[in-house]
């Protein structure tokens, strides 16, 4: 996981999806769409950037500690890692539950 900044997180954006703006984070798994994870464990699933800037703009600007905000991109950009994705209503919806079903076991630590 790289906790990097702005000009990072968009180059990368850049480079790698080809959209010419920054975002929270980004996710590179290292597993192939439909590929399962096989033992032994642990794996090594891909890299994670985070945009801690925009990570702190978006904790203020929902209302939630820096913290909250940093490990919901985690969960996010980890279950991307795991082939979860959101571009379809369905996939949006799959992804959003889990992604509140582990930040909801984490906020006895993090709030």
């Amino acid at each position: 996981m790289t906790l990097g900044e702005e000009t990072l997180v968009h180059k990368l954006n850049l480079e790698y999806r080809g959209v010419d703006a920054t975002t929270d984070v980004l996710s590179f798994p290292l597993l192939s769409p439909g590929e399962e994870l096989r033992p032994p464990y642990p794996v090594q699933l891909g890299d994670i950037v985070i945009d801690c800037k925009k990570v702190a703009y978006q904790a203020g600007l929902y209302g939630v500690p820096y913290l909250y905000e940093l490990s919901y991109m985690v969960i996010h950009s980890t279950l991307h890692l795991l082939g979860y994705d959101h571009m379809e209503p369905e996939e949006e919806a799959q992804m959003t539950a889990l992604q509140e079903k582990y930040i909801s076991e984490l906020e006895e630590l993090i709030l």
